[in-house]
């Protein structure tokens, strides 16, 4: 390959967005499911307070995988169904609502994926060319 060429991705730019914003979708998913960030506290039979960190999924149960999908879904609808632009604006659309509804929870952690998908309608669909 000469050294002035840059290889093609077969991807347009847009294309790798939305691509971003899955992945940034489901690492939130995953950290706002099983990382460590609350805390429980009880007290022990000698009348000791305990502190103990737990995952999302061990305070809440198991229904949180639920609300915890759905930003996964919104941004990978774009990737998984046809290439359409009124699809990705549909679904960036419901992922920044998304994200302003559930602000007060875990709706923060989406955010980077939210703004990666209103970046991706933004962006041209052109491939790139050698």
């Amino acid at each position: 390959m000469p050294a002035d060429s840059t290889p093609t991705t077969g991807r347009s730019p847009r294309q790798v967005a939305h691509l971003v914003a899955t992945v940034l979708a489901i690492v939130a998913a995953l950290v706002v499911a099983l990382a460590p960030l609350g805390v429980e506290t009880s007290m022990s039979g000698s009348g000791e307070e305990v502190v103990r960190r737990v995952s999302f999924v061990e305070s809440q149960g198991p229904w949180v995988l639920g609300p915890c999908a759905v930003p996964v879904g919104l941004a990978a609808a774009p990737v998984m169904l046809r290439d359409s632009r009124a699809i990705a604006i549909l679904t960036a659309g419901l992922l920044l609502v998304f994200v302003l509804v559930s602000l007060a929870s875990f709706g923060l952690f989406f955010l980077p994926a939210a703004l990666a998908a209103v970046t991706a309608v933004a962006l041209p669909d052109r491939r790139r060319r050698r």
